[in-house]
């Protein structure tokens, strides 16, 4: 699989942008995937040749993105964003808390209304006792996924930590064309490359870089770090991108 299919998309009618080889087969080029099928009338983005989009790209992610400075100020921005989140997480957390307390007080008090011989085991009983325990499972599903949340709330990198990412982030991208961990790797960095004639565009999600920053162990092969698959959103205007 080519390294960029999949990212690429065209400026002028927002189509991917796919392999295609050239007549004399010599050489593959990205066409967008509409002046493909319908011609290019349709759509006047030009072909681009495999090679060099390929290079430019990753000149650009080594060039931009893999600057330390650069890196700390997105990890700052996020981290002021996840401060506010956080202090949310935990009110909401004692909320959710309380109102599961109250449903464990709910099923203790039927149980002991049945033990007491106050309440028979009969289909009242066994309906309420089916609703309270939803309702419980279901207010602790909500703990564990604010508990799981506030795993990665927190972010605290060297300006050490940062320029060792940075320089084995670059030697990755620039030593590692052929690798087939490389398009994994990109994926952790980019969700969208916008294609324009003279101009790209690279959109990526700076929650994903950071979770790759700390899992990536200094020293290491650095395109050995997992890919974060899902893709991480939050709400309109609180997700810092680069370009």
């Amino acid at each position: 699989d080519t390294l960029l299919v999949g990212l690429l998309k065209c400026s002028t009618c927002n189509c991917r942008l796919t392999l295609m080889t050239g007549k004399s087969g010599q050489f593959k080029y990205y066409k967008c995937k509409k002046k493909r099928i319908t011609g290019a009338s349709k759509c006047t983005t030009p072909n681009f040749r495999v090679e060099q989009l390929d290079n430019l790209v990753l000149d650009t992610i080594a060039t931009q993105l893999f600057v330390p400075e650069n890196l700390a100020k997105y990890v700052g921005d996020l981290q002021k964003i996840l401060n506010k989140q956080l202090l949310n997480s935990r009110s909401n957390k004692a909320t959710i808390s309380k109102r599961q307390g109250k449903v464990e007080q709910q099923i203790h008090n039927l149980w002991n209304a049945v033990s007491n011989e106050k309440q028979l085991i009969d289909d009242f009983f066994k309906t309420k006792m089916l609703e309270l325990t939803k309702q419980f499972d279901s207010l602790s599903s909500e703990l564990s996924k604010i508990d799981n949340r506030e795993k990665f709330s927190y972010y605290n990198f060297s300006k050490k930590h940062i320029l060792d990412f940075c320089r084995l982030a670059i030697n990755a991208v620039r030593e590692g064309q052929g690798d087939p961990r490389l398009k994994a790797f990109l994926k952790t960095l980019i969700t969208e490359i916008l294609v324009f004639e003279n101009e790209l565009i690279l959109k990526g999600s700076i929650s994903k870089i950071t979770k790759t920053i700390s899992v990536t162990k200094l020293g290491t092969d650095i395109l050995s770090v997992p890919s974060f698959i899902p893709i991480w959103r939050r709400v309109r205007d609180s997700n810092p991108r680069w370009v």
